[in-house]
């Protein structure tokens, strides 16, 4: 089956288990694999969760699991693991190698924040971080004279990775498929990083790869233009994002993992409809527009009027995201993210919410402000936005918009708190949106 788990093929059908089942949710990194995409005749490697991992997205792709790391001795990066003390129990230990491998292969600057980054998503039960730590470290000052992107016959002499890397290139371009994208009504996989959590749900699947024309992001006169199959993890590190909306990145720290962004993309967040895509909050509070293909059409819709009821959406049938389309203003505007979970990073939201003001002569012109988590659908709260717009930015003003917001929204109660306890929760976080934006009119003590 196409949207058979990865991890499953590796273990069950590959009989390779040094790949391990932890959560199958993607949080634990013992799944990590690392899987390898001809670009330009070069293969970019990303690390992901093979529970995550539709097998049917890996055709024609490298996929490396521990065994394909192996020597005839430990490798280098196996060697400083090993003697800095982080294996214990053995279970999680190959999903840190998988990541750090990909911190290798990857065309980042070789630090420790970085190094970190790329182990975001594991998680090791018998606490050896400072083991981790460590050997991140020593793995720093080893790679530290190579250069990033032309590095891969180094890795190979230095005992980083097996020489057969040298010919994978060669190899997947004998095998280059065609992934133009042709919809035919099917189900659609993008990245399935939340579909694939129940993959017995789907008769039949299409996949959208990645090609040229369904990702990338440009700009067009005043419109940053994101297509839908660009994957959160490119957002977060493309230059014209941090130049136009420099805000966004850092909203995207806590989004996932590293390798849960490497899968998800961002119109399969929009179309996914859950009441609390933290992605899709931020885009709601940027006046986002979607552009929708299908049909012989092609359509414009807000995308404040895309969602109709809980996992309801206005996507005909026949018809897909092409496209997210922000008009960029240059000055004034003010943006902020901010959320509320069991976990600070990387985990669901109980309830989230951004803000996005444009502002001039000490006053608000335009005020957009969404949550999620307190009603059926990802929320623009129209009644709130509408009062702050031409006002002066007061601690009577904002009271007024938090108490006009909770009057709005209709949570449920459910794992992640209660009707009031969400209610509250909005409350503090639009506040929290004066508070960081306005830190010289506003304080906490004010409201």
């Amino acid at each position: 089956s196409p949207v058979l788990p990865l991890v499953e093929f590796i273990r069950e059908e590959m009989n390779l288990k040094g790949t391990k089942i932890g959560c199958r949710e993607g949080d634990c990194g013992a799944c990590q694999v690392l899987i390898g995409e001809l670009v330009d005749g070069r293969v970019i490697y990303k690390n992901v969760p093979s529970c995550l991992t539709p097998l049917g997205k890996v055709s024609g792709k490298h996929v490396v699991t521990i065994e394909g790391l192996n020597m005839d001795k430990l490798n280098a990066l196996q060697q400083i693991v090993v003697d800095d003390g982080l294996p214990q129990c053995g279970f999680c230990i190959p999903g840190f190698v998988i990541s750090l491998t990909a911190f290798c292969l990857g065309d980042n600057p070789f630090d420790f924040p970085n190094a970190m980054e790329y182990t975001s998503g594991n998680i090791c039960r018998c606490t050896g971080y400072d083991s981790l730590r460590n050997a991140e470290r020593e793995l720093v000052k080893r790679l530290a004279d190579i250069i990033p992107g032309e590095h891969l016959q180094w890795l190979c002499e230095n005992n980083f990775l097996p020489s057969y890397f040298l010919t994978v290139a060669e190899n997947l371009e004998k095998i280059r498929q065609n992934d133009n994208f042709h919809f035919s009504g099917k189900k659609i996989l993008a990245g399935g990083s939340d579909l694939m959590l129940n993959p017995q749900q789907f008769e039949e699947v299409e996949f959208l790869h990645t090609d040229k024309s369904l990702s990338g992001i440009t700009m067009a006169d005043e419109l940053l233009i994101i297509k839908a199959g660009t994957t959160v993890e490119e957002i977060k590190n493309n230059e014209i994002i941090a130049k136009y909306l420099k805000e966004l990145p850092s909203l995207l720290q806590f989004f996932a993992s590293k390798s849960v962004r490497n899968l998800a993309t961002i119109g399969g967040n929009i179309a996914n409809a859950s009441p609390i895509a933290d992605l899709t909050i931020a885009l709601l509070a940027l006046d986002s527009v979607l552009v929708l293909t299908g049909n012989n059409t092609r359509r414009r819709l807000k995308l404040k009027d895309f969602y109709l009821d809980y996992k309801k959406t206005d996507l005909h049938h026949g018809e897909i995201i092409e496209q997210i389309e922000i008009k960029i203003i240059k000055s004034s505007r003010l943006v902020n993210f901010t959320k509320i979970a069991k976990r600070e990073h990387m985990d669901i939201a109980s309830v989230n919410s951004a803000a996005s003001f444009v502002y001039k002569d000490d006053k608000i012109v335009h005020a957009t402000i969404s949550a999620g988590g307190i009603a059926p659908v990802p929320l623009l709260l129209k009644k709130s936005s509408t009062f702050l717009q031409g006002k002066a930015v007061t601690s009577d003003i904002v009271r007024q918009a938090a108490l006009i917001a909770t009057n709005e929204i209709s949570p449920i109660a459910d794992m992640r708190g209660s009707v009031e306890y969400k209610s509250l929760l909005l409350r503090q976080l639009i506040y929290s949106h004066f508070i960081e934006l306005f830190p010289s009119k506003i304080t906490l003590g004010d409201l």
